[in-house]
């Protein structure tokens, strides 16, 4: 252990207040951090140089151990930064600008604070909530486009000029806006669906009246009767038509003393018709006449809501008993029953009056629904044109909250709040540019060194760019190298696109695969914002598959399979006469290998299969084994960097974590 005294000096003209501030939180973070850390603080001195100005001067008597899991010639790639704020109001600006770098890593300084008691869970749920809203927006935008029959639909929603993307201050004016959006295409949506059931309803009304009469008309209808059955109609005889079973069953089962029976009219789903009949059948003991009639148009399912083809029935019974029985069977199968007694053509009229039936009643609520529909359009519209700007401002907001949530405020001259501060990993060679962006100095904002504990996670950063990012991505799938270890990635760019060119080696699939990757790169700029998932990415690996395309050709030149037939470059070494069949000669090349490739001869030979694939299965061996042997090697190397020869666990082993290069809520 090492006793330390450090007198600290800082002079500030413009702001006394942040520089005794700032050294509070230095205090703090040593009191916590360090052992035996004994400060004493000096009296406040008018600066000498800077007239008015304000020096605090500390005395800091530190104990600090010796020992760190860094060798002291190790160059530091990542730094540890503490970071501190003034006022928290321009801490959303500065994190922005942190973020934007691609290159920070916030720690968690709040790590002990559930989510309902941070400072920015208001905020939080306002993003959350905006992801809600914009994927019900998103989901009407698709029903109402998979509705388009003609793609007529289409073409007006995606027409136009992109109107400019409107300017949201914050996520709150963002959800305010959607929630407009939001209430005006639910009342709109359920108006609709509203509608259209009821002009549905009244259109199976209409088919019930059609259908349904015409079988009634071939029953006679009783001269007189009580009261009570005045709905009741004669079971005599269907006119031109054969009676079937069922009916003649009721007829001669002797319960119609009076022939007088009641009857029950709806509408049916086809699907549902024979289990609907058959269940009327067991349930009223063969005591029921079922009828149905197929329907031409499609109707609405009141569950789905999608056309579906349906069924008029109509169903005679003996007893009010039964009746009742029979609603239920209907409401249990979903069948919707209609009012359709035996009326003549007048009474029919006067009740599609009444019940507003007619043709032109039906038009007018159709194109009432047409005209919601066009409101609903106008604002499927502009959710169409703006929705990639709002996926964007909700995702960086995302992210910016989810970072400032892991900030602790920071008590300063009694009153709490004043500070903000955290703790993050940054790359030591962009430390000036992250500095210069988060604005250093100004406004309250200051980076502090600190030294990362013996056990901290020190992150590995790896900076990649468009070309080396999926082979990196590749490699960080299997595993990330240690801090300061070295980087597989950089092998992986020769290793990978050959090992699967030995699979793939083909000298015209490997042309297929290199058109699509110059296509990709020489048009990568129009490409990039295509929103496509299928094609989002092989977009993204285009400089992987455009290397793996150059080793499949390659590769295909050494097979020499071109769509798998073999190319005659250089001629054959092989007679294509031989006078003893067992004995092969060689007649080209002086008896020497084959120039390049495989002799073409082999294509045809009856021993090819087992001479390629034994090359094959030789040469991946031999490819495998030296990629695990150079995996070897850079492990004893890391071992010797680090100065570990014996590679067993213990509580000192550095520990891997990934310093993310992308603005990610799961940056940390």
């Amino acid at each position: 252990m090492l006793s330390l005294v450090v007198d600290l000096g800082v002079c500030c003209p413009d702001h006394p207040s942040v520089v005794r501030d700032t050294l509070l939180v230095l205090a703090e973070r040593l009191q916590q951090d360090l052992d035996g850390a004994h400060l004493r603080w000096g009296r406040h001195v008018p600066g000498e140089q800077f007239p008015g100005s304000l020096a605090v001067w500390v005395h800091i008597q530190v104990g600090i151990h010796l020992g760190s899991q860094v060798p002291e010639h190790a160059l530091a790639l990542v730094a540890l930064k503490h970071l501190a704020l003034e006022p928290p109001a321009f801490a959303r600006d500065a994190v922005t600008k942190l973020v934007e770098t691609d290159s920070v890593m916030f720690l968690d300084d709040m790590e002990a604070v559930t989510g309902e008691s941070r400072r920015f869970k208001r905020e939080v749920f306002q993003c959350n909530e905006s992801k809600r809203v914009l994927r019900y927006l998103t989901a009407e935008v698709n029903a109402y486009l998979d509705v388009d029959p003609d793609g007529q639909r289409s073409r007006e929603l995606f027409a136009g000029n992109v109107p400019p993307p409107p300017e949201m201050s914050s996520i709150e004016v963002l959800l305010e806006t959607l929630s407009e959006y939001e209430q005006s295409v639910s009342y709109n949506t359920r108006m609709i669906r509203a509608a259209n059931t009821k002009i549905n309803h009244k259109r199976e009304h209409q088919l019930v009246l059609e259908k349904c009469s015409t079988v009634l008309e071939q029953v006679t209808a009783p001269l007189d009767g009580p009261p009570s059955m005045s709905q009741g109609v004669q079971l005599d005889s269907f006119s031109k038509e054969p009676v079937d079973t069922e009916s003649q069953s009721l007829l001669e089962s002797g319960l119609f003393h009076s022939k007088l029976v009641m009857h029950e009219c709806g509408i049916i789903s086809t699907e549902k018709e024979e289990r609907f009949k058959q269940v009327l059948f067991r349930t009223c003991r063969s005591n029921v006449v079922t009828k149905t009639i197929p329907i031409d148009e499609k109707l609405l399912d009141y569950v789905t809501g999608e056309p579906v083809s349906k069924v008029a029935f109509i169903i005679f019974v003996t007893a009010e008993k039964m009746l009742d029985k029979v609603k239920s069977i209907c409401h249990a199968f979903g069948a919707k029953s209609y009012e359709c007694n035996r009326m003549t053509p007048e009474e029919r009229y006067e009740l599609m009056l009444r019940k507003g039936l007619n043709q032109s009643d039906i038009d007018d609520q159709r194109n009432a629904v047409r005209m919601t529909e066009h409101q609903n359009a106008e604002d499927f519209w502009k959710i169409v044109h703006s929705i990639d700007h709002w996926k964007e401002c909700i995702q960086q907001n995302s992210v910016i909250y989810h970072h400032l949530n892991k900030f602790r405020l920071v008590t300063s001259d009694g009153v709490a709040g004043q500070y903000m501060a955290v703790h993050a990993w940054i790359p030591a060679a962009r430390e000036s540019e992250i500095s210069q962006a988060f604005g250093t100095g100004r406004d309250g904002k200051f980076i502090m060194e600190e030294k990362p504990n013996a056990n901290a996670d020190i992150p590995t950063y790896f900076p990649v760019d468009k070309a080396t990012g999926a082979f990196q991505g590749i490699v960080n799938a299997y595993g990330v190298a240690r801090y300061q270890e070295i980087n597989p990635g950089l092998f992986a760019i020769v290793f990978f696109p050959f090992l699967f060119a030995v699979m793939f080696g083909d000298i015209l699939h490997g042309s297929f695969l290199f058109c699509f990757a110059f296509y990709c790169i020489w048009n990568e700029e129009s490409l990039k914002n295509l929103d496509n998932e299928l094609f989002k990415m092989p977009f993204q690996g285009r400089y992987l598959i455009l290397l793996m395309s150059i080793m499949s050709v390659y590769m295909g030149f050494i097979y020499n399979e071109f769509a798998s037939v073999p190319f005659d470059i250089f001629g054959s070494a092989w007679p294509k006469e031989q006078t003893d069949p067992k004995v092969y000669t060689l007649v080209n090349h002086g008896g020497g290998p084959y120039p390049f490739g495989l002799d073409p001869a082999w294509r045809w030979a009856e021993a090819n299969i087992q001479f390629t694939n034994s090359l094959k299965m030789k040469m991946s061996i031999i490819l495998g084994v030296s990629q695990m042997t150079l995996g070897v090697i850079l492990k004893a190397l890391n071992q010797v960097y680090w100065m570990q020869p014996q590679n067993q666990p213990n509580r000192d082993k550095r520990k891997t974590c990934l310093l993310y290069t992308s603005p990610s809520p799961r940056d940390s």
